[in-house]
């Protein structure tokens, strides 16, 4: 059974650019105001801080673990179909033997690569924001003296992880069958994304892997 996307997909394009200006006002200032407070202003209680810390990030790890299971789960369902199928060759198919999960998305059960692709793209961006909010938010670690470099290198990395979040939820949405170019451009996006968000909020927490660590607040938990 195949799946009309133009519609999901019309809708898409016309609701994100709306959002995507305020969406990235807003994380880039959440992590740069923690770095470019006055010194005056770095104050907080420290009880208070410590229950918001608790209520916030309690559960932040079920995130990664949400957003590697949505799309382990995802691709799982799509593969196991496949077999079931009898492994069909789909028509545009580049590996005569194995298809890939856009070829199978593309002809069968695209609700749920769209719904496992939303779920992922959610939660990976809500991982990577995490991340590296924490580590300057007054209720997490508040490194309001952190080099502003980390500081902008984080941001950059929350940005270019909404931006692998937006285009993993288009390219469920541009299957490879009715838009392959489209689908390409956008795999490649998310793919670079993903990859870059990564080592840009890695290079942000590069500093754990010294023994003399400048903030020690950093190992109390």
């Amino acid at each position: 059974m195949q799946y009309c996307s133009g519609g999901f997909s019309f809708r898409l394009v016309s609701v994100i650019p709306r959002c995507i200006p305020q969406i990235i006002r807003i994380v880039v200032l959440s992590n740069l105001n923690h770095i470019f407070l006055d010194d005056n202003k770095t104050c907080y209680d420290t009880n208070k801080s410590l229950a918001m810390r608790v209520n916030l990030f309690k559960y932040g790890w079920l995130l990664p673990l949400v957003a590697g299971g949505a799309w382990g789960f995802t691709l799982s369902i799509l593969l196991v179909h496949w077999l079931a199928d009898g492994r069909p060759v789909y028509p545009g198919q580049s590996n005569p033997y194995i298809a890939f999960i856009s070829d199978i998305a593309a002809f069968a059960l695209k609700p749920v690569f769209i719904t496992g692709s939303c779920i992922t793209a959610l939660t990976y961006f809500g991982t990577i924001w995490l991340a590296n909010h924490i580590r300057y938010a007054r209720n997490g670690y508040a490194l309001t003296e952190d080099a502003r470099w980390r500081g902008i290198v984080s941001s950059v990395a929350v940005v270019v992880s909404f931006e692998a979040a937006i285009s993993l939820v288009l390219l469920a949405g541009f299957d490879t069958l009715r838009a392959h170019e489209r689908h390409q451009i956008l795999l490649l996006c998310t793919f670079g994304g993903l990859g870059l968000s990564a080592v840009l909020t890695g290079i942000t927490w590069s500093d754990q892997l010294k023994l003399d660590v400048d903030f020690p607040k950093l190992r109390r938990w």
